[in-house]
């Protein structure tokens, strides 16, 4: 198990590495991944189509796992 100093740092990584992402790439994220909307109802709330936010949770997903793996 990890200590409470590794966990902290953890979630600083996590943290920064969501804060590198676009302004675009997080709200497709948070919208999608984390609030549980369709596309098609974060297009509505964001006004982008669906393949613009197809592309930035790709996107955003590939740049998280690429951030966290090398600051870990």
């Amino acid at each position: 198990p990890k200590s409470g100093q590794e966990r902290s740092d953890d979630q600083a990584a996590i943290q920064q590495s969501l804060a590198d992402l676009t302004t675009g790439q997080r709200e497709a994220i948070a919208l999608v991944k984390v609030q549980g909307l369709s596309l098609k109802e974060a297009s509505a709330v964001t006004g982008k189509s669906v393949a613009s936010l197809k592309v930035n949770i790709h996107r955003a997903v590939k740049a998280l796992r690429r951030s966290i793996t090398t600051k870990t």
